[in-house]
């Protein structure tokens, strides 16, 4: 017989015994990992130091995500997309359905039910509200000027915030104006005879936020109009803002206009306002 049907027949005799994995004989590759392998190449469950049963390990599973749909009754969906938007975890979304004034959320469930309760204070009855409006010049002259000898007669809050446009040292009041509107509501107001202010009052967010959407201050002359101011504002009831408005940097007169808001007084209570 000859040596190589002797290696052969040896070679079946040590598979058979268990000496050498069955992969050898059809020439596959041995898995070199470290671990315990089946016959198919793949590791063996591990087992307990006790030699008990296989031990399955842990399988990572994310949690379900929940789809909830809010419409809301008194306030824009649109408007609340602020609120919200900060609230949602990375795998969260947001969808806002303009024609059926519906925000859709998807998130976890703690997320949602969070976002629910925030949307429920949001969305109350719209709140009728007092807005204090001064549009004035500002000026730079050199040296020092008692600046009470021109704002005198202007309110304390007003009068501390000129104070903060340090730039500036002298004032003169062009316009003032009083008017009662509401959220939600587009608003265009003449101030005397030359001004016009226009904005879209957005909702009180937490009984103390609110922002005028599209806050323009135009001036006209004779037939002609001229934009002064076009932006965003956020407001903080019942706080002074100021805004001052420069054609350059280097100019040394320019435009301040102050605007404040409350809620009516028999709304205070609601607001948690004193």
């Amino acid at each position: 017989m000859s040596s190589r049907v002797l290696f052969g027949l040896a070679m079946a005799v040590a598979i058979a015994l268990g000496c050498f994995p069955a992969q050898v004989a059809s020439g596959q590759p041995l898995v070199a990992s470290g671990q315990p392998q089946a016959a198919s190449g793949q590791p063996l469950p591990a087992r307990s130091a006790a030699g008990g049963a296989p031990q399955e390990q842990p399988v990572e599973r994310a949690e379900t995500l929940v789809l909830h749909a809010h419409q809301l009754e008194h306030q824009p969906a649109r408007e609340a997309l602020p609120l919200v938007e900060p609230m949602l975890s990375p795998r969260g979304s947001l969808e806002l359905r303009a024609q059926t004034n519906t925000l859709v959320i998807r998130d976890h469930a703690s997320i949602v039910d969070a976002v629910r309760a925030a949307l429920r204070e949001f969305d109350h009855p719209p709140i009728d509200l007092v807005l204090d409006l001064y549009i004035l010049s500002v000026s730079r002259r050199e040296g020092e000027l008692p600046r009470g000898a021109d704002i005198s007669d202007l309110p304390p809050a007003l009068v501390e915030g000129l104070g903060s446009m340090v730039r500036f040292n002298e004032y003169q009041l062009l316009a003032e104006g009083q008017l009662l509107t509401r959220e939600g509501q587009p608003v265009s107001y003449e101030l005397g005879s030359r001004y016009t202010v226009s904005f879209q009052v957005g909702t009180v967010l937490g009984a103390r936020r609110l922002k005028l959407r599209g806050f323009e201050v135009s001036s006209r002359r004779g037939t002609l109009s001229e934009t002064l101011v076009a932006t965003d504002i956020n407001l903080t009831l019942r706080r002074m803002l100021v805004l001052g408005f420069v054609a350059s940097e280097s100019s040394d007169r320019g435009l301040a206009v102050a605007v404040t808001c409350r809620p009516r007084s028999a709304l205070d209570v609601r607001l948690g306002g004193s």
